[in-house]
């Protein structure tokens, strides 16, 4: 008889850890992290890409605003970096990017920087600066 009771109870605790604890899965707020981190590495590429015309334009959209001759020499000196978390819908994403000069620890401004996912990849479309 106890090895009846044991199986009784032992059926429903299986069956349990079987289909998990019974609640939904807690969605997250925000955007995808996997995104926001790509955008965030994206936007930190900047001061290397800029050093060469063709990467720095191999960053954005095909239709996106290329920074001119003048502001990819200044992008050259300067560090960016996503602060907060981006905003993203269908496929477009937009955040504030701190810039800093690379020989200070002051900051150089703020920009509000545009994306948009070409391709299923993440590319800028504007990328202004203050």
């Amino acid at each position: 008889m106890a090895t009846q009771t044991r199986r009784r109870l032992l059926f429903p605790l299986i069956l349990l850890c079987l289909t998990g604890c019974g609640g939904a899965p807690v969605k997250e707020e925000g955007p995808p992290k996997d995104d926001v981190s790509v955008l965030s590495n994206l936007v930190s590429q900047i001061p290397d890409a800029s050093s060469r015309a063709p990467a720095l334009k191999a960053l954005f959209t095909k239709d996106g605003t290329v920074p001119t001759e003048a502001d990819r020499k200044r992008m050259q000196k300067v560090q960016f970096q996503v602060v907060g978390t981006p905003t993203m819908k269908d496929g477009t994403a937009s955040a504030e990017v701190q810039m800093r000069n690379s020989g200070s620890a002051d900051p150089a401004g703020k920009a509000q920087w545009t994306f948009v996912k070409e391709n299923e990849q993440w590319k800028l479309k504007t990328a202004p600066l203050p």
